[in-house]
């Protein structure tokens, strides 16, 4: 995950000392978050890394199957709560078991039931509106299996031109 994507700019040591200066009364707002906030529902992530700073890599590892996916999911989707627009590249969900999760989680509807076609008409009705609102501008999915770097990079600058996005995972 890459938070906070800018240009090559070099600074001048004026220009970093006014950022510093912009940090502190950043933090001094947000309650020491600095940079991108993680969410409501990650107060313990922010605390440890005081925010998703800009431009830094974050990597995320564990063992099989303990939720690596599903955490980093959720932490797009409230940069993109936030309206900071990126994209998300899955490696091992396609975009429509990926898109369910997202679904489900966001309108707070059962994924089961997304599979099986038991959603009331109201619930229809949310998700028109959430892809026309939601997903349309703040959250890219690409799930295109096999890519390599030199792909990934591409397509990440592509966006960043098209959608302005400000963040990427992988």
């Amino acid at each position: 995950l890459e938070a906070g994507i800018s240009g090559d700019k070099t600074k001048s040591n004026i220009e970093i000392i006014d950022d510093i200066l912009f940090d502190i009364q950043e933090a001094k707002i947000n309650g020491g978050v600095v940079g991108i906030d993680a969410g409501p529902k990650m107060k313990s992530l922010n605390k440890a890394l005081m925010g998703w700073q800009y431009g830094l890599k974050y990597v995320i590892a564990a063992r099989p199957s303990v939720g690596k996916t599903a955490l980093v999911k959720s932490i797009c989707m409230n940069l993109a709560d936030q309206n900071l627009p990126g994209i998300f590249f899955s490696m091992e969900m396609t975009e429509k078991m990926l898109m369910r999760t997202c679904i489900s989680e966001k309108l707070q509807i059962n994924n089961r039931y997304l599979k099986t076609g038991e959603v009331s008409n109201a619930d229809i009705e949310r998700i028109k509106e959430l892809e026309k609102t939601y997903f349309a501008d703040n959250f890219i999915i690409d799930a295109r299996g096999g890519l390599s770097p030199d792909e990934i990079r591409s397509t990440i600058i592509k966006q960043v031109d098209k959608k302005k996005i400000k963040w990427f995972a992988v």
